[in-house]
């Protein structure tokens, strides 16, 4: 992990590898996702991986969550990682009514900043311009990654009943070096 340089004091902004990882997604149907809507898609993404899948197979469950303005997805357990026919073949299957996609996610440059709290759309609009005014400070790095995914997810790391002062939260942006 290579660190570009300091944000106030305790707040770092880092520059990171992600390795291959699996993801299980729901694709939000309304545009922009109420917040019924997110809850909604925690629920089937958690009924996923509690069994509520074709083979009635249980998985462990993974952090982060991650989230953009029209999907949330979790992370598959690292049994899946690096291999599509593992995953295509061996993870459970969704159900066809359920709107669950299973998906291999390349190697990816990421700027992470990290905050703790509750991460409410207010907090992470504002976390988010931090982290672009940081990478604008930086030079070296632009935003986004040439293949249409989103330019910037919230990461969360904690259950829905962790105490908001004990939560991690990360903005992350998908970079590439500039040239």
């Amino acid at each position: 992990m290579t660190t570009l340089c300091a944000l106030r004091g305790t707040l770092r902004g880092e520059c990171e590898e992600c390795g291959n990882l699996v993801l299980h997604k729901e694709r939000y149907k309304l545009t922009p996702p109420s917040p019924q809507r997110r809850f909604s898609g925690f629920q089937t993404l958690a009924g996923y991986i509690f069994g509520k899948n074709v083979e009635n197979r249980t998985m462990a469950m993974t952090t982060p969550v991650f989230m953009s303005p029209d999907k949330m997805s979790f992370v598959m357990p690292s049994d899946y990682w690096g291999d599509e026919a593992k995953l295509k073949n061996e993870a459970p299957t969704p159900l066809a009514t359920s709107d669950v996609e299973k998906e291999a996610v390349g190697k990816k440059l990421v700027a992470a900043l990290w905050f703790g709290g509750v991460s409410t759309k207010k907090i992470s609009e504002r976390r988010k311009a931090e982290l672009q005014n940081f990478l604008d400070g930086c030079g070296g790095f632009g935003v986004g990654d040439g293949d249409g995914d989103d330019a910037f997810l919230v990461a969360s790391y904690n259950d829905p009943f962790t105490a908001p002062w004990k939560r991690r939260n990360e903005i992350l942006a998908n970079v590439q070096r500039k040239k």
